[in-house]
């Protein structure tokens, strides 16, 4: 894998690091165009989303009890999110903005600012659930994190520079 290369791109700039991830495919074989932007942290994301669905109002027993399981959801993740995922640095000790690091692997994660699909699989579209309508107004619903691996062969542009990873 290619990412040494990708680690020195992502380390050239100092400000908003903006990324397309080319062609990605997803579990269900859509095929879509992400524009992230890079260094996003997950826990400010999450506590930021507890406090915005606090000052949520619910108007029915179904938007209450959704609003419940999120927030439990909500805290379970921000409790278990320093045994997830280590930052990425440098030789130098300079963090590595996007990039994380499980067990060996590496993930880019970031905002999603927007995607584009270029297969729509119209058989899979389906109702949105009271929770899903709730949890869509929330910051963390636009977070993203995308497996580097081999096997997916990915073309991404950050700043303008394209990098393949495979």
């Amino acid at each position: 894998m290619n990412i040494d290369n990708f680690i020195k791109v992502l380390t050239q700039n100092t400000r908003s690091t903006f990324a397309t991830i080319h062609n990605y495919v997803n579990s269900d074989g859509e095929v879509s165009d992400y524009n992230l932007v890079l260094n996003s942290d997950y826990a400010s994301l999450v506590k930021r989303s507890i406090a915005k669905l606090e000052k949520f109002a619910p108007k029915t027993k179904d938007e209450k009890q959704a609003k419940e399981k999120i927030a439990k959801s909500l805290q379970k993740s921000l409790n278990s999110v320093a045994d997830n995922f280590a930052q990425v640095t440098t030789k130098d000790g300079k963090v590595v903005k996007g990039l994380k690091q499980n067990r060996g692997k590496f993930y880019i994660t970031g905002i999603l600012v927007n995607k584009r699909k270029f297969n729509d699989n119209k058989s899979k579209t389906k109702q949105l659930t009271c929770e899903q309508k709730i949890f869509n107004t929330l910051p963390i619903s636009r977070f993203r994190q995308f497996k580097l691996s081999p096997d997916k062969n990915l073309k991404i542009a950050v700043n303008g520079k394209s990098i393949k990873i495979c």
